[in-house]
């Protein structure tokens, strides 16, 4: 046996090792196939035959791999950064995640922090630590690429799958999950299923308090009325709003009333669909509505959409621009009823009136329209300043960033020859392992600090040209968005906002700053 081969063996027998294990639901922790048990002793049976040393195990237990936002997951990846372990090892790729882009987004973050990644079901044997580097194991890349692939082959399957059977199911007429308040679920040993009754008490507080809203034309009194009758459970306009529209208390079924929205980071939204886009289908359920009765109450709810502003399709021109200055999180819009009669319109954090995190940050609607124009005065102004400064010096920041940037990259160039014609040099045997190691970390120090140089002047030089976009943008229409905020235009003002605004950063009652598109 060479030495290389007796330095490597060596190696991979001390090396460290972490096992990462996870289940997507509660029953397979406690069933034999695929469940956490199995998959700890298949890690371990392999780092005892390999010679690792299992040095911390990770393990998820009713999290799916469709996202990437699981504890012991979070928790794997700093200690990886940490310097903890030297390999993960898992009992398939698709235990790390079911989706090509998030087994990426991992392998990188492990890779950066020289952690491989070693798959019982699919094993390539990993290099020796000192000797490991991402971008030459093409086999692990190729296993690894060819999982991942695999794995969201697979979950977009089961989702479709997992449709398919809710919706045959409530084609049928039975209920695909939970039942609203009014119905219970009971076992029919006829049926051999589970079949949704009336639970008269809740359907006599439901048809109460319909005919409390039909009356007031408002949903607070019957909420306050529900709130007396109905002890352990707190009522809100929103939850009443959502129940009385539901079609189950007509005796009907809906299915597709959210849909499933993937934002850049991978993690699932599921926004409401517009009630004419849902699927109804007759249930087998007993009705608590009449057909005239059910009808004239969607009518009503109807009608106070419209005359409240709250018709789905306009939506409010700023929705979905307005974020909370501390915590990040958009920022709902929403109204209070005076005892006058009048109401008020104001942004709330979402974070706060939802879950109570965050902190009470609120801006009245008033005021953040008249915020708004003049902090975009005021940054143009701002900006046509820095811009006529820059005129008078001989040598703009600019064309000083340009050169700089063309040397860098010259350096950087030179760099990656001098790092190509040290792999020659070693390949062929011309220098031993130890100058190597030590010439290649010097050029890797080298290649980071150029890079990092790098980095920051192309962000700087294309923050800049960024900006001069959006403010040419700014002065050519702030005179449109002045004149339809004062006509109050929804119509109009909504895409020339999308245009021109991308975030309006809201902290303590006022506009503290605007990111533009």
């Amino acid at each position: 046996m060479s030495r290389d081969a007796d330095d490597a063996r060596r190696a991979v027998v001390y090396m460290r090792a972490a096992a990462y294990v996870r289940v997507s639901t509660d029953p397979q922790a406690r069933e034999d196939k695929d469940s956490l048990r199995v998959q700890r002793e298949a890690c371990r049976k392999s780092a005892e035959q390999h010679g690792w040393q299992i040095v911390g195990e990770y393990s998820d237990e009713g999290v799916s791999g469709a996202h990437t936002d699981r504890p012991q997951l979070e928790r794997l990846l700093a200690d990886a950064q940490a310097g903890k372990f030297d390999l993960l090892v898992v009992h398939n790729h698709d235990r790390l995640a079911r989706t090509l882009a998030a087994q990426s987004q991992i392998g990188a973050q492990l890779a950066a922090a020289g952690v491989q990644v070693f798959s019982v079901a699919a094993p390539v044997e990993p290099q020796p630590p000192d000797r490991f580097d991402p971008l030459t194991s093409d086999a692990d890349l190729l296993v690894s690429g060819v999982a991942g692939i695999a794995s969201e082959l697979w979950l977009r399957s089961h989702r479709r799958r997992v449709r398919f059977g809710l919706l045959a199911r409530v084609r049928s007429g039975k209920p695909s999950g939970c039942v609203p308040y009014g119905y219970a679920l009971i076992y029919d040993e006829e049926a051999d299923e589970r079949v949704a009754v009336v639970v008269p008490a809740q359907a006599q507080h439901i048809r109460q308090a319909a005919r409390i809203f039909l009356e007031a034309d408002s949903l607070a009194p019957a909420v306050h009325w529900l709130n007396e009758q109905c002890s352990g459970r707190t009522w809100t306009t929103r939850g009443l709003r959502v129940l009385l529209q539901n079609p189950f208390l007509a005796g009907k079924i809906r299915y597709g009333r959210r849909r499933i929205v993937m934002d850049a980071e991978g993690k699932p939204h599921w926004p409401t669909r517009r009630p004419e886009e849902w699927l109804v289908f007759d249930g087998r359920q007993e009705a608590i509505f009449e057909a005239h009765e059910w009808q004239e109450l969607q009518e009503a709810m109807r009608r106070r959409r419209v005359q409240r502003g709250y018709e789905h399709s306009r939506p409010h021109s700023f929705a979905g621009l307005v974020y909370c200055a501390y915590c990040g999180v958009k920022m709902r819009r929403q109204s209070t009823l005076r005892r006058s009669g009048k109401r008020y319109y104001g942004w709330l954090c979402r974070s706060w009136s939802e879950r109570g995190e965050c902190r009470a940050n609120y801006l009245s609607e008033p005021r953040m329209l008249g915020q708004f124009c003049a902090v975009l005065r005021r940054e143009l102004e701002r900006y046509e300043e820095e811009v006529e400064r820059l005129r008078g010096e001989p040598r703009s920041a600019n064309n000083e960033d340009e050169d700089l940037l063309a040397t860098l990259r010259g350096q950087t160039s030179e760099l990656e020859g001098r790092q190509e014609r040290l792999y020659l040099a070693y390949e062929t045997g011309r220098i031993p392992l130890e100058l190597f190691d030590k010439r290649r970390a010097v050029l890797d120090g080298e290649r980071d600090h150029l890079l990092a140089r790098l980095a920051v002047v192309a962000a700087r030089r294309t923050d800049g040209e960024q900006t001069t976009r959006a403010m040419v943008r700014l002065r050519e229409m702030l005179p449109i968005l002045e004149e339809l905020l004062a006509a109050a235009s929804s119509d109009e003002l909504r895409p020339v906002l999308r245009r021109l605004v991308l975030r309006i950063w809201i902290r303590d009652g006022r506009i503290e700053g605007i990111d533009y598109a």
